[in-house]
């Protein structure tokens, strides 16, 4: 198919560099603790967190990837060490969540959700063998294990899935909803 399609325009976060820390330094106020919490993006259905910890803020998209994030002007920060210019910035809600943007070459609007932290009794209750007649009667095993969520679709090895708010369990890769 080679000259069948046009070729994709050059990124141009390829060339960039990653931000840095600005020049000022502001300091974490009232206003920039508010966005701390857990995060559902319902457009990509991924969870994130912003979080505190040694000191400085963190933007977590799962165990393994996370950035810092540098308090800037109106309780918004910077991402740093990204490619792309990233700012997580406030927005106005109609009720009492808090909803943030994430400004950046592909933007995406995050509403805070509660933490989830189920008992063991609660757990069990999602537990069982799921079937689904529209995919040929597959067949999926969810168990309780390490405070979360075991998920296996035969012949596949297990997969560990924690909570991440009120009917959902997150993995690195997928999102479980009941």
């Amino acid at each position: 198919l080679e000259g069948k399609f046009p070729k994709p325009a050059q990124d141009a976060a390829v060339d960039r560099k990653p931000e840095s820390a600005p020049n000022s330094s502001i300091p974490i106020s009232e206003d920039h603790l508010k966005l701390l919490g857990v995060y559902w993006n319902r457009e990509d259905m991924t969870v994130r967190r912003i979080e505190r910890s040694e000191g400085k803020v963190w933007y977590v998209r799962n165990p393994e990837s996370r950035s810092e994030l540098a308090p800037i002007e109106n309780g918004q920060f910077l991402m740093l060490g990204v490619p792309t210019r990233v700012v997580i910035k406030p927005m106005p809600s109609d009720n009492d969540w808090q909803i943030v943007q994430v400004a950046s070459d592909t933007p995406a609007i995050l509403e805070k959700v509660e933490p989830f932290s189920p008992d063991i009794k609660t757990l069990n209750d999602y537990s069982g063998t799921y079937t689904n007649h529209e995919l040929g009667d597959v067949r999926w095993t969810i168990t309780v294990k390490d405070g979360g969520l075991s998920f296996v679709i035969p012949p596949y090895d297990a997969e560990a899935y924690q909570p991440a708010f009120k009917d959902a369990f997150s993995h690195p890769n997928m999102i479980l909803i009941f």
